[in-house]
């Protein structure tokens, strides 16, 4: 999480996928609140690994498929510093 925190705020413009092998909500939160652009699970498939990158090179986010389900159910609670 520091060393994401730190590029972001040395390099703004460049975009962190963060591959974890934590689906817990903390992890995921923090990772997003200190300016992490995709979160991928360390069991995911290079395919997914490989539309991460694409969908952040394009300046979007991207979150695994599971970890994202948790988001939208209210599972995961974002908010905080912001990315």
């Amino acid at each position: 999480m520091e060393a994401t925190r730190r590029i972001r705020q040395q390099f703004p413009h460049v975009k962190v996928v963060l591959l974890s092998m934590h689906a817990n909500e903390e992890y995921v939160a923090e990772a997003l609140n200190v300016g992490a652009s995709g979160y991928v699970l360390k069991n995911a498939g290079a395919a997914e690994l490989a539309v991460a990158v694409h969908t952040v090179a394009k300046g979007e986010s991207f979150l695994s498929p599971a970890i994202a389900k948790r988001v939208i159910s209210g599972e995961v609670q974002l908010g905080g510093e912001g990315n």
